[in-house]
């Protein structure tokens, strides 16, 4: 096979450049009539493809022309998945999940600090684009802070929003760290992939007192979001926060 599939995948990335997002692309066996390869080849070039985000492949479908969304994380981007990604102009769903409540560990009570709560709100929520599972993450939120959390979630998905919302706390991100790992099984069952996928954990205070209110951790698949670091420090985080009614026209839906 030697380099030969890399020539086809050249090619093959050259014309799907020029078609739409979602278009249909040569199977593996088109691929072989074509090109006059093996199917192992063939496979290879698509495989390849897949590596460089250029397609992605539905088992049981095909294989079609991948768009990653980008995902910025910055000064004036909320530390919100789903609003960040409406900032970029798409809609993401958030889907909540699991809901408990639970004691903080030690390492959490020290993260906290001195407005460490006895009891921790953590709420699993996926997240959707165009209804496929691109994401999973787990937010553990101080109920001394947000008290009625869990019953807000019944009527509204957006931890981000329901704060600003409901308890006037516009969230911000002390401190994010951003890596690529393989998650673990139970997050790859629900994302349908093994691949490693970005990782996400920060630190999230209210803006005003800098009193920490959220942990977060969000696994991401590399191959549907682009994730970007920015640093602003002129920037303002206001048009975050610039929705009508916020008491109001609440959707569980929204970012």
């Amino acid at each position: 096979m030697s380099e030969t599939y890399i020539s086809v995948a050249n090619e093959l990335e050259d014309r799907i450049r020029r078609l739409d997002v979602g278009d249909k692309v040569p199977s593996e066996n088109e691929v072989v009539r074509e090109f006059s390869v093996s199917r192992p080849t063939a496979r290879a070039a698509l495989q390849e493809l897949e590596r460089r985000f250029v397609v992605r492949r539905v088992k049981g479908s095909g294989t079609y022309v991948n768009e990653r969304i980008p995902y910025p994380i910055g000064s004036k981007y909320p530390p919100s998945a789903s609003r960040t990604i409406a900032l970029s102009g798409y809609e993401a769903t958030l889907r909540v999940v699991t809901v408990s409540e639970v004691e903080p560990s030690l390492s959490e009570v020290a993260l906290f600090g001195d407005h460490a709560p006895q009891r921790l709100c953590v709420v699993g929520r996926t997240m959707e684009i165009d209804s496929e599972i691109v994401g999973f993450g787990v937010s553990k939120v101080s109920s001394s802070i947000a008290p009625n959390l869990r019953r807000h979630l019944e009527e509204i998905s957006s931890i981000w929003r329901i704060l600003f919302s409901l308890y006037g706390i516009r969230l911000t991100r002390r401190t994010i760290n951003v890596s690529i790992d393989t998650p673990p099984d139970h997050v790859a069952r629900i994302i349908e992939s093994r691949e490693p996928a970005w990782r996400l954990q920060s630190v999230n205070v209210d803006a005003t007192s800098g009193t920490v209110v959220e942990l977060g951790e969000s696994w991401i698949r590399t191959d549907r979001i682009a994730v970007s670091v920015h640093f602003d420090h002129a920037a303002e985080p206001d048009d975050a926060y610039r929705f009508d009614s916020p008491q109001h026209q609440l959707d569980s839906r929204s970012a």
